[in-house]
Formats: structure tokens, C-alpha cells, sequence
């Protein structure tokens, strides 16, 4: 017997995964991860794209849910509410920023070395001046 499922799959986020799933990249064979993860990829950009938008009922019956509802006297409160659920929404699976790597900060002894010119006169000199330094 089967199990009725409790969630559902909006229409146009399934036509995104399935037109994804269609092997764009050309090749003959895709792995079961890859098939994966560019569906998810798709229903997942056409969600963030397509954010629900909720009834100020569904968020009132949220906050109350949420044990907050003594915030619902706040002004402007379900409308702030809207705005967060809509950011979240489009931001809730990307990808956090790289870190960028600090650079280290060049010597001023050395600094002359890094600027260019005749790379066999840059190694010589680097040399000299280690060579000297001891």
C-alpha cells in the first residue's frame, strides 16, 4: 500500500527540474549524482526566482505557532514578515561567499623584486641579497 504524500511539488519548479535533467552538457552518460544535482540545481534556482507568497493569515497562524504572538501588535509587523520570508526564500540555498585569503603584506627589502623586469636578474639579486643577509 502505498504512503500519500504530505508534500507536493510545484508545477512549474518540476517542468525546471525536468527540463534540467534533459543532458545539456552533451555527454553520453551522466552519473545518478550528477542526474541529482542538476535537477536539484534547477528546482532550487526556480525557487529562489519564484519565492511562495504568503497570506497575511498563514503568517499571523506562523508567528502564533511560534509562541510570538504578542509581536503581532507591533506596527508594520506581518509586513516586515513578508519581506523576510521573500529574502529567506531567495537566499536559503546559496552558496555562501568564498573566503578570500589575506595576503600577507611584502617586505619593503623585497618589494623591488616583485615589480617585474629580467626574470634570470630578479633570481640573481633575490640570491645575492640572501646570500649577504646571513
Amino acid at each position: 500500500m502505498s504512503e500519500v504524500s504530505k508534500y507536493t511539488v510545484p508545477e512549474e519548479g518540476l517542468k525546471a527540474t525536468v527540463e534540467a535533467m534533459k543532458n545539456p552538457s552533451g555527454t553520453k552518460f551522466l552519473s545518478t549524482e550528477q542526474c541529482a544535482s542538476l535537477g536539484l540545481e534547477a528546482f532550487i534556482r526556480w525557487q529562489s526566482e519564484n519565492p511562495k507568497v504568503f497570506s497575511d493569515e498563514w503568517i499571523v497562524q506562523l508567528v502564533k505557532e511560534a509562541g510570538c504572538a504578542d509581536l503581532l501588535g507591533a506596527n508594520q509587523f506581518v509586513l516586515g514578515m513578508h519581506q523576510i520570508l521573500d529574502l529567506f526564500q531567495r537566499r536559503m540555498y546559496l552558496a555562501p561567499e568564498p573566503e578570500v585569503p589575506e595576503v600577507p603584506e611584502v617586505p619593503e627589502e623585497i618589494e623591488d623584486l616583485l615589480c617585474g623586469g629580467n626574470i634570470n636578474t630578479l633570481i640573481t639579486e633575490a640570491y645575492r641579497r640572501g646570500k649577504a643577509s646571513k
